[in-house]
């Protein structure tokens, strides 16, 4: 006699997350930061990474509610537009005259966000297999 071993798929999760602000850049507008008007998959395989990741198992969004009424706000910030670099900095620690000039080097750019957003995401977690003797990032689907 044998027997069969029946696979059953792991239940489904439910998280619901809020924020009072919240941006999901879209790719098409370069320099100006306008969101999507929902919560995006990725971000909500990030917002879940965030709160617990493992490299045994991923995150496939199955559903995402939108809990609150689509709200947006508009803000004016100021960007730098260069990076400091190692060399600068070690400089600026010996010599204490050099100083970043903020002013000469700011861009004034406008961002458009969601305000006060409330989402449940429905997912379902993946089982992925971790190669024994290989750096974390190797990892077999399954």
């Amino acid at each position: 006699m044998t027997t069969r071993r029946v696979h059953h798929p792991p239940p489904p999760l439910v998280v619901e997350v809020e924020a009072p602000y919240a941006c999901f850049t879209r790719p098409e507008f370069k320099t100006e930061r306008m969101s999507y008007p929902v919560m995006t998959p990725s971000a909500a395989k990030g917002v879940l990474e965030a709160i617990f990741w493992k490299p045994e198992f991923s995150y496939q969004i199955e559903r995402i509610d939108v809990l609150e009424p689509i709200r947006w706000a508009s803000f004016r910030r100021n960007e730098v537009s260069s990076m400091l670099t190692l060399a600068w900095v070690r400089e600026a620690m010996t010599d204490t005259t050099v100083r970043f000039d903020a002013e000469a080097d700011r861009d004034q750019r406008n961002m458009v966000c969601l305000r006060k957003v409330a989402y449940r995401i429905h997912e379902t977690p993946r089982r992925q297999e971790v190669r024994r003797g290989c750096p974390s990032g190797s990892l077999l689907s399954t």
